[in-house]
């Protein structure tokens, strides 16, 4: 009796309707341990020795498909997770802000007679910046070569173990205590060591508006958010507001210029529509209504302002970072049609950083992120950099993604270094 026609086990796990992302807060680094090098090496051996006749089964080479296991096991983290990144290193991971790395480990036996058996063993280890293990969640599989030998059983044994592992990734109640704790508001890791010139606390106020209205933006609201898990693990005290009224925004520009009078370093960042109006920058709240230019100095806030209390305060440093450059929505009911911010000048001991040149518009981006602040996250974490050099990084990136379209610019007057996140005491 010859066998049934095996389906793939993934088919429909890969094209079903899912339910929203178990961890949707949560970015990812995914780390591939030496054993996956390993497995597919063994693979593509297994593969090479069929093609040259050694074993009889030489009907199974589209069995034994090096990246089968690795590509499914993605599209099952991006159904889980807000992002997943495959990454090198855990310094990798920590220097691009991502929240926890999960170490992807593969082995692999396979059969080649009729009968014999193959086995997938994978299993996912979820670390933090110690290598330490916070959860392990395993899939095993098993898949037997057929008479005649048309496979040798590996996608069969491989869709076992993935479609296990996805069931586990759900299920470990264990995994969603952790990584809930990992992304709550209040940091839940300590914060980096950071050794600066200027002394004193650290307060940053976050604003992060994507739920307009009338034209809704897609990344400002995630912007916020990893930009303030990356502050507080670099030992800043984070206000973060996502999806502001004009009320919310005010009440927090007073809540951040109380911490702000404590001394030591200021910043603020926001990201979301933003506009210029006889030569003053406003940011838009998610509830403005405007139908008009005299609208905008009663509906918005005055990003002037913010830069006055900061100023107001005495306080050692101040950082201003706006990436709130996208297209006016309002541009129609507008006489002038003025693009961009227009440049503030920042007072002495402060740096203003926009995401784009004064008077030119800064692309939402397509991923998770900004394009803007995608490539500032990623310099924000980088041991050793000074402030200006942050910057400079940041915006050679943006420049390089965009073909020159975006360039991003900063009104500077510091007189002290400062750095994020201090060299480890061997870096030079």
């Amino acid at each position: 009796m010859p066998p049934p026609q095996y389906q793939d086990p993934l088919a429909e796990l890969n094209t079903k309707q899912v339910a929203p992302r178990v961890f949707d807060d949560v970015r990812l680094g995914l780390l591939y341990s030496g054993n996956v090098q390993k497995s597919q090496e063994f693979i593509g051996k297994y593969r090479e020795a069929m093609n040259m006749g050694v074993f009889s089964n030489t009907g199974a080479m589209e069995d034994l498909d090096l990246d089968y296991a690795p590509d499914n096991l993605q599209k099952i983290l991006s159904r889980s997770f807000g992002e997943v990144v495959k990454v090198d290193s855990l310094d990798q991971a920590r220097i691009l802000g991502l929240d926890v790395v999960m170490v992807f480990d593969m082995q692999v036996s396979l059969g080649s007679m009729s009968g014999e058996q193959s086995s997938v063993d994978l299993k996912g280890s979820f670390v933090d910046w110690e290598r330490r293990v916070l959860v392990e969640i395993e899939g095993n599989g098993l898949g037997t070569v057929p008479y005649p030998a048309k496979s040798v059983g590996f996608r069969e044994a491989a869709g076992k173990a993935l479609q296990a592992l996805n069931n586990e990734l759900g299920a470990s109640r264990k995994l969603a205590v952790t990584l809930e704790d990992i992304t709550a508001p209040v940091a839940a890791v300590a914060p980096l060591p950071a050794s600066v010139a200027v002394k004193g606390e650290r307060h940053a106020l976050v604003i992060g508006n994507s739920a307009y209205r009338n034209a809704p933006l897609k990344n400002p609201a995630n912007d916020a958010k990893d930009v303030g898990n990356a502050l507080r693990r670099l030992g800043f005290n984070v206000i973060l507001v996502k999806n502001a009224r004009l009320r919310d925004m005010e009440q927090a520009v007073d809540r951040f210029y109380s911490s702000l009078q404590k001394g030591g370093v200021g910043l603020f960042y926001y990201a979301g529509h933003g506009m210029q109006v006889g030569g003053r920058n406003y940011l838009i709240p998610v509830d403005a209504t405007i139908k008009s230019e005299s609208d905008v100095r009663y509906e918005c806030l005055d990003a002037g302002r913010i830069l006055g209390k900061m100023e107001d305060a005495g306080n050692a440093l101040n950082i201003v970072i706006l990436d709130a450059c996208r297209n006016n929505p309002f541009a129609r009911s507008f006489r002038s049609a003025q693009r961009g911010l227009a440049r503030m000048d920042a007072p002495t001991g402060s740096i203003v950083a926009y995401s784009t040149a004064p008077g030119s518009v800064a692309a939402d981006g397509s991923g998770r992120n900004g394009v803007y602040t995608k490539h500032l996250l990623q310099f924000l974490m980088q041991p050793g950099l000074d402030i200006s050099d942050v910057f400079f990084y940041t915006r050679k990136g943006v420049v390089q993604e965009t073909g020159g379209g975006q360039v991003p610019w900063e009104s500077s007057s510091l007189v002290d270094r400062f750095y994020f996140l201090e060299a480890p005491s061997d870096y030079e």
